[in-house]
């Protein structure tokens, strides 16, 4: 994705700006990224440069694919938005 190398090259040049948008993908990555830390974001964009978009997981509790039917389901939805928030 041509977007975390842009967002990686940015902050590599410590030119990242406090405000960051985008539109369709971009505005998936962009709402990533701005969630994090300064601390978090060099792993967070490696992850995601090696193909690992994954960011949406709890990583201790991972889910089940029977946990996203059961919860489609009961709530209607297949996103957990509690891993989104936290």
């Amino acid at each position: 994705m041509n977007h975390v190398g842009v967002l990686a090259a940015l902050m590599e040049k410590k030119m990242l700006p406090r405000i960051i948008s985008g539109t369709s993908a971009g505005s998936i990555v962009a709402g990533v990224c701005c969630t994090r830390t300064d601390d978090e974001l060099p792993q967070l964009l490696n992850n995601f440069i090696h193909g690992d978009l994954n960011v949406f997981q709890d990583s201790q509790h991972p889910e089940t694919v029977y946990d996203h039917i059961a919860r489609l389901l009961k709530i209607g939805r297949n996103i957990n938005f509690i891993t989104i928030t936290d």
